[in-house]
Parts: C-alpha cells; structure tokens; sequence
C-alpha cells in the first residue's frame, strides 16, 4: 500500500504484494525485547518499514527533518528513503515501470499514464485499510470527484485531493528573523510600505552573518516558476487572503467573499504583488542570485540566516 502526496491530487504506486490488512499495519507483538519497546506506544527497529518517497512538490525537507523521522520511526513504524529530483526523474521512473512506494504527481496527464501504465493502486479495493480516507462526508465528494475526472476512465480511485472543504483559518503569516527583530527593537508595522522599511532598517542592523554572508530581506528561486505567480503569490498575496490557480491566470479570495478575476486586471492583488517586489528590489533587499539560484541553494541561505523574512 502506498499513498501519493501531491499540491492537487494524492496517487498510490505499487509495492511488495501483501494483504490490505498487512500493508497497512505494523505489528507491535513479535515479542522482541528492545530498549524502544520500552516505551509504550513505540515501535521496536527491527518492525519499521521503509517506503521509497519521491514527490515533484518535494525538495527533500522529510530527510532534513530528524525529528520528523524519528516520529514516524518509533509511532508509526515507518521511514522514508526520499529521492529529489525534477520531470526528467519522473520521465525516467515511469518510462522504467516501476515507481517509488510514495509518489506525488504535478500533471494529471501522467496520472492518467501511470493509470493506464498499471503503475497505480486502486485505493477502493483497500478501503478497510485506510479509514482515515473512506467514511468523510466533506472528503467524500472529493473522492468521487477523483474517481470521475482523475481515474483515466475506469471509475477507480487512484489519486487523492488534499485541498478539500472549508478554509477555518489563514494559511499564511510572515515569518521574521526574530534576533534582529528583537535589536531593533520590535517595531510595529501597519502597511506593507512599512514592512519593507522594517526589512530594511534590520538589513543595516546586521548585514552580514556571523560567517561573512550577505543578508537580503528575500532570497527566491527558480524551481516553481513554472506556476503563473510565483514568487509574488508566495510572498505577497497569500498574506492579504488571496490565492491563484497553478496554471491559470486567476485569483481568488481564500474565503470566497469575492468574485474571482484576472491577475492581469489593472486592480488585481498580483499587480499590486509586483510593485511591492519592485519595491523590495530597489532597496537592495532582494537577494541578487534569486534569478537563477534553486530551491536548494536558497533554502541552505535561509538555513543560514540569510534571508530576513
């Protein structure tokens, strides 16, 4: 059994032949007698099991995260071996046949190819073994959405939205380098012209990290920008309640108070995205290498301390 994680859809690849009941349990009574065992509710090393990870919405964060895996290891009884790479990776694994236990798809195309390829678990025959997918009224919908539009024809259930039912809460906040925050002394901030100020007044605070880098109030990268907004969706709309379609043009209010409309509209939050990036960019706030460095250089800046917000 094998879940597939993706932004718009979750799809299940084929592993080793078992059972719904055994491919979806892992027994705590083989009776062997571990330091782990003794604690309660833990999984002894010799039952975890590990399943192949490879998601194109992943950058390899599953790995980097210990304490992540080591929850998974001792409650759940599992591991990941995480593979990071781009389309030519995931040309390569459907070309071969064979895919990882856990996949996450961008493009319904190569849903509809790993479908009709065989690559796929139809996830209605394990019901019983996933009783936190089947029985959800809201999800419900959702599921059969998939089974109509995202089956390659058969009716089955091969992939999994994740972005279902009502929004209780924002998604999206900023998140500061609080150290200089806090030297500066906790400014507060009423408008995004304000906040680049702040940005900025921290940047002359403290230019430089403690190993010489230069600090940016942003460092982006390139990897996402074959979606439309990219990075103005990322770091500007969201934070005003506002969302766009992946591959389209348009926007919308994440509460759904609002119309949607055209991000190319002379009013739209996009356009107002852009000058503030313009902004930030002729203060000297946006890291330079942006435009062509990848997620992985940027984030290990971030890691760094690189990156003020």
């Amino acid at each position: 059994m094998a879940l597939l994680l993706a932004v718009g859809m979750v799809c299940t690849a084929c592993g080793q032949e078992t059972s719904p009941a055994e491919s979806s349990q892992v027994s705590k009574d083989s009776g062997t007698e571990t330091k782990q065992e003794e604690k309660e509710g833990t999984v002894a090393s010799d039952e975890i099991v590990t399943l192949s990870l490879y998601s194109q919405f992943n950058n390899g964060g599953i790995e980097s995260a210990g304490w992540y895996q080591e929850f998974l290891a001792e409650e759940l009884g599992i591991q990941f071996e995480n593979q990071v790479g781009g389309n030519d990776l995931m040309a390569a694994m459907m070309a071969s046949g064979e895919l990882p236990d856990i996949v996450g798809f961008k493009d319904a195309a190569m849903v509809k190819e790993a479908i009709e390829g065989g690559l796929l678990l139809n996830l209605d025959e394990y019901q019983d073994a996933l009783p936190e997918v089947f029985g959800d009224e809201i999800y419900e919908a959702a599921l059969q959405y998939s089974r109509d539009e995202r089956s390659a024809g058969t009716g089955g259930l091969y992939v999994l939205p994740v972005n279902v039912g009502p929004v209780d809460s924002l998604l999206f906040n900023y998140t500061i380098r609080w150290d200089i925050y806090k030297k500066i002394g906790y400014p507060e901030t009423k408008n995004y012209d304000e906040f680049l100020d702040m940005l900025k007044l921290m940047q002359e605070t403290e230019p430089k990290t403690s190993d010489g880098q230069p600090i940016y109030g942003f460092t982006l990268f390139t990897d996402w920008d074959g979606k439309c907004c990219w990075p103005v969706y990322g770091y500007y709309m969201t934070t005003k309640g506002y969302w766009t379609q992946p591959t389209g043009l348009t926007e919308l209010k994440y509460d759904g108070s609002e119309e949607p409309k055209s991000i190319l509209d002379d009013d739209s939050v996009y356009k107002e995205g852009l000058e503030y990036l313009f902004k930030a960019n002729q203060m000297g706030l946006i890291d330079p290498d942006s435009v062509t460095q990848t997620y992985d250089v940027a984030n290990g800046k971030m890691l760094n301390g690189q990156a003020l917000y």
